[in-house]
């Protein structure tokens, strides 16, 4: 979801990311990981994030924004909160982020670095519920006067496997449906521990309204046309190389876009995060 703001002399836009934790997801601390993989340099600053849950931690426990750049492990970042979400707090009762003391510096994004959840309370989070973050960004398309016309709309899909999930085939599935026309422009990925399997790969596919996974359109040519390399370096961004068949790029409303991956040979993989840029066409 983005909404537009004049600011200055500067064409900026807020982009909101949400992420959920479902049920018992919430619960276990090894589910806590990579939720955004930036897709440009220096044009994406950290201005905010609201927390909420339905059944609060049982003993204290909380929950951290952090920046990691590629090859960083969650816990080695910069913190983007100046105070971390109290997650045995009120359940159902929204929690602000602070970025007070939190300097523009810290909070710029490069391309390739990672916002990530950062938990505290291990064994203690097991009550916790149903956790839904929403992380905001500002972009700031510098030099662009505020009477010049706005840059095309941009959308980011991200799917998430979280803790083991990756090691399990049925849960690559949809992770978006588009509800205007779009082009995919980027795709980038990140684990954060490898497949352990020289065969472990993971495509990106569009699908029609109709199409089921596994049947669509292939959109990566990375690693011979099988897409990102789960076998690579953990907490390591890869880039994904898209298509030249332009056509396949451009979703129509009702097309969704799927994860696909090689399934015997993803027996290891855990954490797992897609980040897909697309941007509205008319």
């Amino acid at each position: 979801m983005t909404l537009r703001n004049k600011v200055a002399m500067y064409d900026t836009r807020r982009i909101f990311i949400p992420n959920h934790l479902p049920d018992a997801v919430a619960g276990t601390a090894a589910n806590y990981g990579v939720i955004f993989i930036c897709p440009a340099a220096n044009r994406y600053i950290f201005v905010g994030a609201e927390e909420v849950h339905t059944v609060a931690a049982g003993a204290a426990a909380t929950l951290n924004l952090e920046k990691l750049t590629s090859g960083q492990a969650p816990g080695a970042g910069v913190p983007l909160l100046a105070a971390a979400f109290d997650l045995e707090g009120t359940a159902e009762t929204v929690q602000y982020g602070s970025i007070t003391g939190i300097t523009i510096a810290a909070r710029t994004l490069g391309l390739g670095d990672r916002i990530c959840l950062v938990d505290t309370g291990g064994a203690n989070l097991a009550n916790v519920r149903n956790l839904e973050i929403t992380i905001e960004l500002e972009e700031l398309v510098t030099g662009r006067a505020k009477e010049a016309p706005t840059e095309k709309e941009q959308i980011f899909a991200t799917a998430i496997l979280y803790g083991a999930q990756p090691q399990t085939a049925g849960m690559y599935d949809k992770f978006f449906t588009a509800t205007k026309p779009c082009r995919v422009i980027a795709a980038r990925e990140v684990h954060t521990t490898a497949s352990g399997d020289a065969l472990g790969f993971c495509q990106v596919e569009k699908l029609t309204a109709v199409e089921a996974p596994g049947t669509g359109a292939n959109l990566l040519t990375n690693n011979a046309n099988a897409g990102f390399d789960l076998n690579g370096a953990a907490e390591t961004v890869q880039v994904g190389t898209l298509t030249a068949v332009a056509a396949d790029l451009v979703l129509a409303i009702g097309d969704r876009l799927a994860l696909d991956p090689v399934d015997a040979h993803i027996a290891a993989t855990a954490g797992l995060c897609v980040t897909v840029e697309l941007e509205a066409v008319e």
